[in-house]
């Protein structure tokens, strides 16, 4: 599992001082919680795009695999390279790893199956 072995880098809350108190941590202006609210709705709404587009793909990927099936050539597995490559580097920014990092989990992933 993808998880398991390539742990996601969660965020953290790099504006918060250690000097400030906790009532100021608490405590938000009007201002703040209208701006924290749109992010929030912002963030929800970007994340319900992107899991639209993942299953978009995943159907566009299944209707090339038909494509591909039916005439062979090298065209399609540059259409593939293209994608793993810009997958890769989404990979390695939402985890924040190195691409690097993205390539190796594939390489052991691969010989895996291989081994299978």
């Amino acid at each position: 599992m993808f998880c398991a072995s390539f742990a996601l880098v969660c965020p953290t809350r790099a504006n918060a001082s250690p000097h400030q108190n906790a009532k100021e941590t608490t405590t938000m202006t009007k201002r703040e919680r209208t701006n924290a609210n749109n992010a929030d709705k912002a963030y929800v709404e970007r994340y319900g795009d992107i899991a639209s587009l993942l299953d978009v793909l995943q159907m566009e990927l299944e209707a090339h695999q038909d494509r591909a099936a039916k005439r062979p050539d090298w065209g399609h597995v540059g259409d593939l390279d293209y994608i793993r490559e810009n997958l890769v580097t989404l990979v390695a920014f939402v985890s924040g790893k190195e691409t690097h990092a993205v390539q190796e989990f594939l390489d052991d992933q691969r010989a895996l199956d291989d081994a299978e």
